[in-house]
């Protein structure tokens, strides 16, 4: 199943999938491809990659590169929101959030899971991982939307006003 990706889904989990559909359908544009697969092994969300690779494979992103991945974090969270697709209800990491090879599109094997986490956690969660694949200037810019996101209750259109100065920032002193 090169290209492909199978997540199994268990018994605690398939309940909470109350928007089966809308994950089927392809109609959100920040959702992989998917099928759904019942064997004797199970039920499974099978993903097609074609054409993306997973963050977890990518390094030495640089700042711009890592916020620009960020920003995008930002947008789908935001997208998934409008088709009812709960982020607090799945896996978010570096291993199930696909980039095209030049960065622009981005896209989640979305895996259902119960959580309680909220989006200000789960985006404080995935910043951190970036660090762990971009240069120095890019974890030090992370670590300043961290600081960033401490401050107050998450708010899109602030931490998305606060990316766009640092870009500026990052532009201005062409930082690597």
């Amino acid at each position: 199943m090169k290209n492909n990706i199978a997540v199994k889904l268990n018994k605690d989990v398939l309940p909470f999938i109350e928007r089966e559909e809308i994950l089927l359908s392809g109609i959100c544009p920040y959702i992989l491809p998917i099928n759904k697969l019942k064997t004797d092994e199970g039920e499974f969300f099978v993903y097609s990659t074609e054409n993306y690779i997973p963050l977890s494979e990518l390094e030495n992103l640089r700042a711009l590169e890592g916020i620009k991945i960020l920003e995008n974090m930002i947008d789908m969270v935001a997208s998934l929101e409008d088709y009812l697709l709960n982020l607090e209800g799945s896996i978010i990491s570096v291993d199930n959030i696909f980039v095209s090879e030049n960065l622009n599109d981005m896209k989640i094997a979305y895996i259902p899971i119960k959580s309680e986490e909220s989006i200000k956690e789960i985006l404080k969660s995935f910043i951190h991982q970036l660090k762990r694949i971009t240069t120095e200037s890019g974890k030090n810019y992370m670590e300043k939307i961290l600081i960033e996101l401490e401050k107050r209750k998450y708010n899109r259109r602030l931490l998305k006003n606060y990316i766009l100065i640092l870009k500026q920032e990052i532009n201005l002193y062409e930082v690597k």
